[in-house]
């Protein structure tokens, strides 16, 4: 019986190993894939940082040109 406890033990053991090594690579392509899902955020909000700047001076600058041109060029009817 001991040895049979013994053998189940060492087949648990292994079997505990070998499924550490898989998390272990698992967790090492998830850690890949968070970087680079990072890294492309980082360009994204770099990017809407440029598009709202861009829209914060030429966004106003279009209400004043269109509120100041003259009544007979801009007609709603």
């Amino acid at each position: 019986m001991t040895l049979l406890t013994a053998e189940v033990s060492n087949i648990l053991d292994l079997s505990n190993g070998d499924a550490l090594k898989l998390l272990a690579v698992e967790t090492k392509v998830e850690n890949a894939r968070t970087a680079l899902m990072t890294r492309k955020a980082v360009e994204d909000a770099a990017t809407v940082k440029v598009l709202t700047i861009i829209t914060l001076v030429y966004l106003p600058l279009t209400v004043v040109t269109v509120s100041t041109s003259s009544p007979s060029k801009c007609s709603f009817r």
